[in-house]
């Protein structure tokens, strides 16, 4: 996982790397020599948010997975691989889907409210193993809950 952090507020931000395989290593700040690349959401066309892959060396930009959808989110696993397809319907709610990892066929895993989410649901973070996908749920109540929704089983667990 890549972070950026800063010195107590000066806004001078370093790029931070930690590995999510073993948690109990420390960060490491990348420097600009570091080979490889990262993945960055932009938004190179006016209304879409698109997935570009950076070479950290160089800077070459390339695209990488184009949100087609405008009113759709498609969120990726830790191997850069399409896993979840979440669309705002006209009338405001949100279908989670989870996407066939051979076929890239969508089935439909959840239908959550609208009302309860004028900016969108959030958080929306597939999980390491990137079979689950942890996002903020009301679940037909008033309090913000973390809820992990199965991408196989479509079980919904707090």
């Amino acid at each position: 996982m890549l972070y950026l952090q800063d010195t107590d507020g000066n806004e001078d931000w370093h790029l931070h790397r930690v590995d999510l395989d073993a948690p109990e290593e420390p960060a490491v700040e990348l420097l600009p020599s570091v080979s490889g690349s990262v993945l960055a959401s932009m938004n190179r066309r006016t209304t879409h948010i698109d997935v570009f892959r950076i070479d950290i060396a160089t800077g070459e930009t390339v695209l990488h997975q184009e949100q087609a959808d405008d009113l759709a989110t498609v969120l990726l696993d830790r191997a850069s691989e399409p896993a979840f397809h979440v669309l705002v319907e006209q009338d405001g709610s949100i279908v989670v889907s989870g996407i066939d990892r051979a076929t890239g066929d969508l089935r439909p895993l959840t239908r959550m409210g609208g009302p309860e989410y004028p900016l969108g649901m959030q958080p929306q973070v597939v999980t390491p193993d990137g079979d689950g996908l942890l996002v903020g749920s009301f679940q037909n109540g008033d309090h913000l809950r973390l809820v992990r929704i199965d991408r196989e089983t479509v079980v919904a667990a707090v």
